[in-house]
Formats: structure tokens, C-alpha cells, sequence
């Protein structure tokens, strides 16, 4: 055996990698200190991210799309009110028709009711029906406007067609003018009155 003295041995392990008995880091520890410590991934934080992005982005194309249908479904299923003609053929399609009161109502400058010549008419319509099973018809046509700032006065031409046993319907022709005037920018009827 030598009798040389053998290097001390220590009794721990040196930190990051120094090499104590040379007194010198070790060859990887210069590297890992002075590099940046590694970026922990996040994946749940921007799928997060990307995740609200989407959504917001959904729920404001849904609430633009519900508005962009309101809009028109509005402008489609209001009447167009922009001419005192137009208006009279809608007001008598609904009265005759249709006989749906509410609907006329959406023409009328108060009450179908208070429009009282044309009420009559169709009360005596509904009596004869009931009265005989028919179905009894009733049309427009000839219609002519006098227009004023907020008046006109439209008048059209009825044409009533009653069944008969013969297979022929008879037919009547009534004349009548339709007062109208402007409210809050839409013409409506006022009041009727046959002239012939």
C-alpha cells in the first residue's frame, strides 16, 4: 500500500452540482443556473380563455340574431297602413272575410262597432246565413281616393253574391265611402256609409 495521504471524503453531498473537491461547479450547473426556471404549462387557463372568448362570442351573435328577428317579424306582420285604399281593402278583408273583429280593430280609428253602417251589414249577412245554411260572399273592387293632409275618403264598390237553389249565385252591388284619417302617421277608418 502507499503511504500517501488520501484526499478527505465529504460527508455530504455538495448543492447544484459544485464539485467541492476541485472547488469548480460542476459541468451542467452553470447551464442551469442562468437559464430561465422551465414555464409550467397552463392549458387549463387558456383553454379558459378561449373557452369565455366562444361563448361571448356565440351569446352576442344569438342576441343579435333575436333582435334582427323581432325586427322582422314586426315589419312583416304589421299591417301596411301607408294608403287609404290599401287600408280599406285590409279593413273590409278582415270585417267580411275573415269577420275577425280584433283584426278589423287594427284598421279602424276606434271600435269596429262604432262603424255602424258596416256592422249592420254584416249583422244582416251573419242573420241570412244562419237563417238559410248559406254562405253568403262578399267582395271589393273600383276603388278610388280623395286625399288630403290627415283625411281621405276612399270609396269602393261591394259586390254581394247569395247561393240560390238554381246552383247560381244572385248578386248585388252596393256602393259605399269610407271615411278615413291620419293617426300617428297610419291612415284608419272611421266611419262608412253606403251611397247606392
Amino acid at each position: 500500500m502507499s503511504d500517501e495521504p488520501k484526499p478527505p471524503v465529504p460527508s455530504q453531498q455538495p448543492e447544484n452540482g459544485a464539485d467541492e473537491t476541485l472547488g469548480t461547479p460542476a459541468a451542467g450547473a452553470q447551464e442551469a443556473a442562468s437559464a430561465p426556471p422551465a414555464a409550467k404549462g397552463r392549458p387549463g387557463r387558456v383553454t379558459g380563455i378561449v373557452l369565455a372568448v366562444v361563448l361571448g362570442t356565440a351569446t352576442l351573435l344569438c342576441f343579435g340574431g333575436l333582435g334582427v328577428g323581432y325586427f322582422v317579424y314586426y315589419r312583416v306582420s304589421e299591417p301596411d297602413r301607408s294608403t287609404p285604399a290599401v287600408v280599406v281593402r285590409q279593413y273590409l278583408q278582415a270585417t267580411f272575410d275573415d269577420r275577425d273583429k280584433s283584426k278589423a280593430a287594427r284598421f279602424t280609428c276606434g271600435r269596429p262597432e262604432d262603424i255602424g253602417d258596416i256592422e249592420q251589414k254584416v249583422a244582416d249577412i251573419a242573420g241570412r246565413e244562419q237563417r238559410f245554411g248559406i254562405h253568403i260572399t262578399v267582395g271589393w273592387e273600383n276603388f278610388t281616393a280623395h286625399e288630403n293632409k290627415q283625411t281621405a275618403t276612399v270609396s269602393a264598390r261591394l259586390t254581394i253574391q247569395v247561393p240560390e237553389q238554381t246552383g247560381q249565385p244572385s248578386e248585388s252591388f252596393q256602393n259605399w265611402n269610407f271615411a278615413m284619417r291620419r293617426q300617428n302617421g297610419d291612415w284608419r277608418v272611421c266611419g262608412a256609409q253606403q251611397t247606392g
